[in-house]
């Protein structure tokens, strides 16, 4: 009989065990997965904010103007929760805007007109929210991907850009 006890003791025991040793991978392994959520949250926006600091050095976006703009991904997660499809939000939506600024101002290079970029930026910054409550999850996906397109400025045609070309190559044979 006392070795009935002393072995369901001992499987007691080894079960505790067992079940000790699950519940601690599962919060080793949820820490981790937060530890990539918040890696991935922190490299996006930071990632961004170095494109705006090189907008900004380059004279292209006036200091006072970069805090607007780091404001998008600074607040994406004021108001709303903290997941993977909000995460994925926060990254496309950031990629989309630095793609869209790097091509203007690409554009901006080939033709000369930097002018049209300047205040398509400034009416940009203008319509973003002044609140932080108000970065919310209609302004990511319905308000801010109109602005975006409102940034650009119509695709440069074949002909402009040779004749732009022609015209450079004339300036260039005069002198």
């Amino acid at each position: 009989m006392t070795y009935i006890v002393f072995f369901t003791i001992i499987l007691l025991i080894a079960l505790l065990g067992f079940f000790l040793s699950i519940e601690s991978s599962k919060k080793k392994a949820e820490l981790l997965k937060k530890q990539v959520f918040t890696d991935r949250q922190n490299q996006a926006i930071s990632h961004f904010k170095e494109q705006i600091t090189q907008y900004v050095e380059a004279k292209i976006l006036r200091p006072k103007h970069s805090q607007n703009l780091n404001a998008i991904a600074s607040n994406f997660f004021v108001v709303q929760a903290h997941n993977e499809d909000n995460l994925t939000i926060l990254e496309t939506t950031i990629e989309s805007l630095t793609t869209c600024l790097n091509s203007e101002l690409a554009k901006t290079n080939i033709t000369g007109d930097k002018e049209t970029v300047a205040n398509n930026i400034l009416t940009f910054i203008n319509e973003l929210p002044r609140s932080a409550r108000d970065y919310n999850n209609v302004f990511y996906t319905q308000i801010l991907p109109a602005l975006i397109v409102s940034l650009q400025t119509p695709d440069l045609s074949f002909e402009e850009t040779t004749d732009e070309d022609e015209q450079v190559e004339e300036t260039a044979d005069k002198e």
